[in-house]
């Protein structure tokens, strides 16, 4: 006999288990990427049957004993205004090593005082303000700001809560929790205790229809995504959701179609096309940006797992040598990267690659090298992004076999592999804590 949470119906968590992805292997290409269609339309309104979860979410967080808004609350996931600029507790890789049985309570507090819990809400708002709130909403709950937050009162003062947005799509503590092999017992508030890894897996499962939802196009016919990618970072954080959430178990059976063609026509149409990346900022002489920690070091992450996800289920090798192409390019570019400014070009948060004659931007394909059209002059530090670059040398240095990124990988190892705040970006190709 199967476990679940009390007061909440089967059919509102209708097996994710068993969402078939191998039914989306035969899925006609019906997204046209070239359409145009007004982004901000807002006329959708919620359906009848839609379902509003955030009380019995809240009340489990509340359970937990953690204030909303304190220190122990924050390191627990995101940060309370998502749309925060700034590292937040959530970011990083992998989170196994902090499972301790207040972290576990943490994280359910965290994620659970969002405002994000809806069935039978097909699409979903992805702003800052009022993430994971259905198109049309209205406020319905106590604390509800009319622009999509939520005022929590705290001892030490009001604290505005939101959902996690798509750039901030960070779910990496909860997967962490539902991975634990020695799960706690927590309360629920419902008046009972349940398995935390059983909890988590429920808070996530609504959460990644949540990330679906925001791709979902809600003037179209309910089932496609919106026929434009996100930028780079805003893409990575939604198909590594999506995918690690399929992983998981956490992707609903409703939600399988338009994953499948976001996955597909979405994701690859994008990055399969000239240039192969979006521009992050204002060029500069000329030369086109390419984004590094919000570009390239979490996309390259996304599509390797996404890969190896996707090869593990019949019928989508194709998909899953795919992703690897955009994998094998990336890693060449980075390749590139590092024979001009060896180590230091990880520290950076941009590169400028040379656009003149249109030489980046305008083939018939990306450019399979970069070598040409960078200098070390072309990197823009800001801050030293080096720990959220190494997963992605990683995974270049394995793809490539090249020796001198593996020197770079080992080197960034060596120096930040002992420090406990970098550890959750100390993670190997394999998904493997590394150091």
């Amino acid at each position: 006999m199967r476990t679940k949470l009390p007061n909440i119906p089967e059919a509102n968590i209708p097996n994710a288990n068993d969402s078939n992805l191998e039914s989306i292997a035969a899925f006609d290409p019906v997204v046209k990427p070239e359409t145009v269609i007004d982004i901000k339309a807002d006329s959708m309104t919620a359906k009848p049957q839609l379902q509003n979860w955030n009380p019995i979410a809240n009340a489990m967080a509340d359970a937990q004993g953690v204030e909303v808004g304190s220190w122990s609350w924050m390191l627990g996931g995101i940060a309370p205004y998502s749309g925060s600029s700034g590292s937040q507790s959530s970011y990083g890789w992998r989170h196994t090593h902090k499972l301790t049985p207040h972290y576990i309570r943490s994280v359910l507090a965290n994620y659970g005082h969002r405002r994000s819990f809806y069935s039978n809400a097909p699409f979903r708002q992805f702003g800052y303000e009022a993430a994971g709130r259905p198109h049309g909403w209205t406020p319905e709950s106590p604390g509800d700001m009319p622009n999509g937050t939520a005022v929590y009162m705290a001892s030490n003062g009001p604290v505005t809560v939101t959902g996690p947005d798509a750039e901030h799509f960070w779910l990496t503590p909860l997967f962490a929790l539902i991975d634990d092999p020695n799960p706690i017992l927590v309360e629920t508030g419902l008046g009972n205790k349940l398995p935390s890894n059983m909890v988590a897996k429920w808070l996530a499962t609504m959460l990644v229809s949540s990330a679906v939802g925001m791709v979902r196009d809600q003037n179209g016919d309910g089932v496609q995504p919106y026929p434009w990618a996100y930028g780079d970072r805003a893409t990575s954080r939604l198909l590594h959701t999506i995918t690690e959430g399929q992983k998981r178990g956490c992707l609903l059976n409703e939600d399988v179609p338009t994953a499948a063609f976001f996955i597909r026509d979405i994701v690859l149409a994008f990055y399969e096309t000239s240039p192969g990346i979006h521009s992050f900022g204002a060029p500069r002489e000329g030369r086109f940006p390419v984004g590094l920690f919000n570009g390239l070091d979490w996309i390259m992450p996304a599509c390797y797992d996404a890969a190896n996800q996707l090869g593990t289920v019949n019928g989508l090798s194709d998909w899953s040598n795919r992703y690897m192409a955009l994998v094998t390019r990336w890693s060449r570019w980075m390749m590139d990267m590092n024979e001009t400014l060896p180590l230091e070009c990880f520290r950076a948060d941009r590169v400028f690659v040379d656009n003149a004659n249109n030489a980046f931007t305008q083939g018939d394909a990306p450019v399979a090298s970069i070598k040409k059209l960078i200098r070390e002059e072309d990197f823009l530090f800001s801050f030293d992004f080096m720990p959220w670059a190494f997963r992605a040398v990683d995974i270049a240095a394995t793809v490539t076999g090249n020796s001198k990124l593996k020197d770079s990988r080992d080197a960034i190892i060596s120096q930040y592999g002992t420090d406990p705040n970098a550890r959750i970006w100390m993670v190997g190709a394999d998904g493997e804590y590394v150091g």
